[in-house]
């Protein structure tokens, strides 16, 4: 039989527990999804902060839990499996060619954004490095230092193999201490690029960069907008509960995005919605610089124009589905090719 795996996710599901907005604190909040999910095949609820506007789940996983999802490489296994494909091609994911073309994002975001900002000895730390072929690219075009900090296992041996650095190998709760001695306020770049939505406390890991970045330090982050990645892919879009997802436990748009960021005590500089860095599925990115003081913010949208925004795009993706040929036969085509892999893989 094929090395489909499908791993028992008990403990995450046991860890489960109601937690306050993790980015403003708030107890009041309006229920968006609540069903069994393809990856995982679990039952989640996601919510909308009604102060914020941040889309979160809720119940949400423990720390301890979501650290040994991934520790275990069980966040790839449910990946793997929801596509019906074997465990076995993870090992691909460190494919040279692919690793080189991820390098290109690290040039490229120092072209765009930090030709004039970044130069050798500066000091660069992603959250969530993942291979580590930004921090590549980066240290190949500027000579500068590079570090970060990574949950998967496959990933951290990876980067001590091609980088030879020993990034932090925890969820960033656990190496506040650790990081802020050896990089407090001396940091000149820190990068979370598609990381926020994995994390536990996305909040304090922006918190943390500020915390290590030097004073005229910069942060970039770079994520989906979880509305117009709806209206996106494939034929017609995607339904909101079709994108939740025990591994994304946050789901950014341009207004929860804008707030975090300057709650956490930046200033935007850029805030391009439509990245060029990331440009395939579409990205929003923002370039941050640290503030001396941090201010009060209010989210420019409340909770009720969000919903709006979903319940907008919902509208059309069912009217299309309903409607289009189009997409009928699209989902006959999706239905051989799984039915093909479930064949093969015997």
């Amino acid at each position: 039989m094929a090395d489909v795996l499908n791993p028992d996710l008990t403990y995450l599901i046991d860890s489960m527990h109601v937690i306050n907005c993790p980015i403003c604190g708030s107890e009041e909040y309006h229920d968006v999804f609540e069903g069994e999910v393809a990856r995982g095949r679990i039952k989640l609820r996601c919510v909308i902060c009604v102060n914020c506007t941040h889309l979160y789940l809720n119940p949400a996983p423990s720390l301890e839990a979501y650290a040994r999802f991934y520790e275990s490489d069980d966040y790839g296994k449910i990946a793997c499996a929801c596509k019906n494909k074997p465990y076995s091609q993870r090992s691909t994911i460190h494919d040279e060619q692919i690793f080189q073309a991820r390098s290109k994002y690290g040039a490229m975001l120092y072209n765009q954004y930090f030709k004039d900002e970044l130069g050798q000895g500066d000091v660069v730390f992603d959250f969530g490095a993942g291979d580590g072929a930004w921090l590549y690219g980066l240290r190949k075009e500027t000579g500068c230092i590079v570090d970060g900090n990574e949950l998967m296992g496959l990933h951290v041996k990876f980067i001590k193999e091609r980088l030879g650095l020993d990034v932090f190998q925890y969820p960033i709760e656990k190496i506040e201490k650790p990081l802020l001695e050896k990089y407090n306020n001396n940091v000149k770049l820190v990068i979370a690029s598609d990381s926020l939505e994995h994390m536990v406390d996305p909040m304090r890991c922006l918190e943390m960069a500020r915390s290590i970045l030097a004073g005229d330090g910069y942060l970039y982050i770079c994520n989906w907008d979880i509305i117009d990645r709806m209206a996106e892919p494939g034929p017609g879009g995607r339904l909101f509960a079709e994108y939740v997802s025990v591994d994304h436990p946050h789901y950014f748009h341009e207004n929860s995005y804008r707030y975090i960021v300057e709650k956490a005590g930046f200033e935007v500089v850029h805030f391009n919605v439509s990245s060029e860095i990331r440009p395939a599925p579409k990205h929003m990115e923002i370039v941050a610089r640290k503030r001396q003081t941090i201010k009060e913010v209010v989210p420019e949208k409340n909770f009720e124009d969000i919903l709006g925004d979903i319940a907008s795009v919902e509208f059309k993706v069912k009217h299309y589905r309903t409607c289009s040929l189009r997409y009928h036969l699209h989902t006959i085509k999706k239905k051989v090719i799984k039915t093909m892999r479930k064949v093969t893989a015997f």
